[in-house]
Parts: C-alpha cells; structure tokens; sequence
C-alpha cells in the first residue's frame, strides 16, 4: 500500500537529488528541466521527480549537449562537460 501523503504519480516517478550547480545548469540550460522546473533555487540540494521518458529525454539532451559542447581542443572534459557528465550519470535509469 501507499505512504500516507505520496501520490500514485510521484511514486512511479524516478527521485533524483541534484546539487544547486546541478540544478541551476538544467534549469538555465534543458528546455525539458525548464517545463518542469521552472525557479531557480538556494538550497544545496533539491530532489526532482521525472517520469521514465522524461528522464530519458533529459539524459539525452545531456549527452548531446556533451558531444558539442563539452570539450576543450585536446578532448578533455571541460567545466561545462564535467557538469554534462555528473548529469548523465544521475538521470541514467
């Protein structure tokens, strides 16, 4: 059965816990984050809840955005890829 005070939606959805700079790069940066966050906030950490597809569609994003703009001349990650990456591995289902 259900925790008193949780929907059924929110308990088919995927929690991830972002870092403030996580957050705040998805929320300037992803169309999809924008949708469905859009404020910007202070804490340090912030747990957000996706569906599957959106989690999906979010990831992707992030390794497409990583492919393009995540990589000095030599191929080596820079700050923008770094963060790329920490999202990646956090929307991987």
């Amino acid at each position: 059965m259900f925790k008193i005070g949780i929907s059924y939606e929110s308990y088919l959805m995927n929690k991830i816990k972002l870092q403030q700079y996580q957050y705040n790069y998805l929320q300037q940066q992803c169309k999809f984050f924008q949708e469905k966050y859009p404020d910007k906030i202070s804490d340090k950490y912030i747990s957000v809840f996706f569906s599957d597809e959106e989690t999906e569609n979010i990831r992707e994003w992030a390794e497409d955005e990583l492919q393009i703009n995540g990589f000095d001349e030599n191929y080596n990650p820079n700050n923008q890829g770094i963060i790329l990456e920490e999202i990646i591995d956090l929307f991987y289902l």
